[in-house]
C-alpha cells in the first residue's frame, strides 16, 4: 500500500473513532505503564506515530515534545488538544530531523503498522543523543489475545487486524529483541495485561458484561506486568541507545 493510501486510511480512522468502554480501559492500562517509563526522563522528546495525540497525555510538560504522524487529521486533533507541542507531518521511517537531537523517543503501538520497522528503528537511533532512551510498546502474540487472533484468522481464512488496519504485524519477544537490540540495549521490560479477548471494535461484548470483569481483573494487572512481562497483551520496553 502506498504512503498516500495509508495516510488516507488513518485520516478516516481518526475521523470515525469512537472508543468503547473496554478500549478506554485498555488505553488507560497502557498509559499507566508508559508514564512510569518516560516521566523521569528530562530533555527533548519525540512521539513517533502520535495519531490524534493520545500518547501526549503521559508527559507532564508537552512543551518539550515533538508529535509526529503521517495523518494530517490526526495531527490537527493532536494540536487542538496539545497546542504547546510541536506537530510535524512525516513518516516515522524517514524522520526530518538532524542527528542526535532528542533525548527520548516514544513509539507506542506503531512499529507493527509499518512496512519497514527496521527503517524506523534506525531513524530512532540516528536522532537520539548518546545514552538517549527509546520506549516502545507493541502487541504480543504470546497471550490469549494472540491465540484468539490466530483462531479467528484460521476460521475466516483472512487477516484479522485491529480496526481493519492495512498493516498489523504483531511481535514476539524474540522478534522485538532481534529488531531493536543491535542498536539499543534493554533497560526495562514490562508487560501490559488486559482481560481475555472480549471482542473488538463494534463487535465487543456489552459493557454490562465486561465492566465487572475489568473491575475484578484490575488488582492483578501490576503483579502480572512484573512477573510475566513476556506474556502480556502488549510488550512495553525501555531501551538505551548503544554507543
Amino acid at each position: 500500500m502506498k504512503t498516500e493510501q495509508i495516510q488516507q486510511f488513518y485520516d478516516r480512522l481518526w475521523e470515525q473513532r469512537r472508543l468503547s468502554y473496554i478500549e478506554t480501559e485498555k488505553t488507560s492500562a497502557r498509559y499507566a505503564v508508559i508514564s512510569d517509563l518516560v516521566n523521569s526522563l528530562p530533555g527533548r522528546k519525540l512521539v513517533a506515530g502520535c495519531g490524534p495525540g493520545d500518547d501526549l497525555v503521559v508527559f507532564e510538560d508537552p512543551r518539550d515534545c515533538v508529535a509526529l504522524d503521517i495523518s494530517l487529521l490526526g495531527l490537527r486533533q493532536a494540536y487542538s488538544r496539545f497546542p504547546q507541542a510541536q506537530c510535524v507531518a512525516a513518516d516515522a521511517q524517514l524522520l526530518p530531523f538532524a542527528d542526535q537531537c532528542f533525548d527520548l523517543v516514544l513509539c507506542s503501538e506503531v512499529l507493527e503498522h509499518l512496512d519497514q520497522p527496521q527503517c524506523a528503528v534506525d531513524e530512532f537511533a540516528r536522532v537520539l543523543r548518546p545514552g538517549g532512551k527509546l520506549v516502545v510498546t507493541v502487541p504480543n502474540w504470546y497471550n490469549s489475545w494472540g491465540l484468539a487472533r490466530k483462531v479467528a484468522e484460521f476460521i475466516t481464512r483472512k487477516p484479522v487486524t485491529a480496526a481493519g488496519q492495512p498493516i498489523d504485524n504483531w511481535f514476539t519477544p524474540y522478534r522485538l529483541k532481534q529488531l531493536l537490540e543491535p542498536r539499543f540495549r534493554i533497560d526495562t521490560k514490562r508487560g501490559i495485561w488486559y482481560l481475555p479477548p472480549l471482542g473488538r471494535g463494534n463487535t465487543q461484548l456489552p459493557r454490562a458484561f465486561t465492566q465487572p470483569l475489568v473491575v475484578m481483573f484490575k488488582p492483578f494487572e501490576q503483579l502480572l506486568q512484573r512477573l510475566l512481562p513476556a506474556c502480556g497483551h502488549m510488550l512495553a520496553c525501555a531501551y538505551v541507545k548503544r554507543s
